[in-house]
């Protein structure tokens, strides 16, 4: 029994010893290969580089400082450096010089001819079909999987940037998260944020779930899981369910008299506050809720702020008032379509009370002047 296990292990020394067996000079450059660790014969030129795998730098000439680990990767690297890719597949058509990329992963930075530097893909199929677009980094099987020539975006998540082609500086964290984007300079933070939009420009959503209602808008940013921004330009804080925003001090607005133009004392304080109609009122949060994210429905419980109860006016009502009297108010958003809703700003009306109790206090001092007459 003992002089068969010697008998294999000397068999296994020979075996060992014939895979490290060298073809040629390698100038630091090795390749591991099944039948054997070898130098590039293509060229003198080539130096500390590293393949491992069935056809793994296969066409390198002149370049240096390239590591490829995999079957195929770097397959048809010519004379680019320093880029490093390790996975089946990974980097196999990079072409001409380029430098300064990282692949890692089965098919990442795989199916096109890759001709540019400094991008990043860790993941099955992160940044696979990458061209012309430069300096992108993809975290995640599939981020950022259809871009061609888009540059400067950051995906981080499975399926991040998903199907993006051609745009640039978008910044996708979480899962799926700007999924269908399409435009550029967007910023999306948490699972599935952003998802709805395609075409939409400069948006940020922060928050799981945080979304457009529509895939177009821009400049539109949202914060809070699950809450959703329906209009362009503009902010929106949490979603229904929330009851309190607190800060340590009052929101403030730029109001500086150097940058106000045409200037002119019309608000119609007295005529528009008595035509208003103040009420109290329950706010039904969940189909607020539904009506800003296209009739989905989100498992929240929105019984605490349903029972809430609000003191304020109707939005449409103050409409009627300021078209019937002709005040242009700003304190008041309109929808510019049916997917949109109304707003009422209630800070922008204190100047207007201001003006009504300024004009009564008048009334009051001309009567005690008459009685003191």
């Amino acid at each position: 029994m003992k002089k068969i296990i010697f008998l294999l292990f000397c068999t296994s020394l020979l075996k060992i010893h014939a895979q490290i067996f060298t073809q040629s000079s390698t100038n630091g450059a090795i390749t591991i290969t099944p039948n054997g660790l070898r130098g590039n014969g293509n060229s003198s030129n080539n130096t500390l580089n590293v393949s491992l795998g069935m056809n793994s730098l296969f066409s390198n000439s002149t370049g240096n400082e390239n590591t490829a680990i995999g079957g195929n990767a770097l397959a048809s690297s010519v004379n680019g450096f320093e880029n490093t890719a390790i996975g089946s597949k990974s980097m196999q058509f990079l072409t001409g010089t380029a430098h300064y990329n990282t692949a890692i992963g089965a098919g990442s930075m795989a199916e096109n001819p890759l001709s540019v530097d400094g991008n990043t893909g860790v993941g099955r199929w992160a940044l696979n079909k990458i061209q012309t677009g430069c300096c992108n980094t993809a975290v995640g099987e599939g981020a950022l999987s259809s871009d061609v020539s888009g540059a400067s975006n950051v995906a981080i998540g499975s399926q991040a940037l998903n199907n993006l082609i051609n745009t640039n500086g978008n910044t996708a964290v979480g899962v799926s998260s700007l999924y269908q984007n399409l435009g550029a300079s967007n910023t999306a933070l948490g699972n599935n944020s952003l998802s709805s939009n395609t075409t939409g420009t400069l948006n940020i959503a922060i928050g799981a779930n945080s979304n457009v209602s529509s895939n177009n808008l821009t400049n539109a940013i949202v914060i809070g899981s699950n809450a959703v921004v329906n209009a362009s330009n503009k902010i929106r804080l949490g979603n229904s369910n929330i009851t309190v925003i607190e800060g340590q001090v009052a929101y403030s607005y730029p109001s500086d008299g150097r940058f106000k133009n045409n200037i002119i004392e019309d608000v119609k304080g007295l005529e528009f506050i008595t035509k208003l109609r103040p009420v109290s009122y329950h706010f039904d949060t969940e189909g607020f809720e539904r009506f800003t994210n296209n009739g989905v429905s989100n498992n929240i419980d929105y019984s605490v702020s349903k029972s809430i109860k609000h003191n304020g006016f109707i939005a449409q009502e103050v409409e009627k008032v300021i078209n019937e009297i002709g005040f242009d108010f700003d304190g008041i958003s309109v929808p510019k379509d049916k997917n949109q809703t109304y707003s009422l700003s209630y800070s922008q009306s204190g100047f207007v009370h201001k003006k009504r109790w300024g004009f009564k206090k008048l009334i009051y001092l001309f009567y005690e002047s008459k009685i003191n007459l």
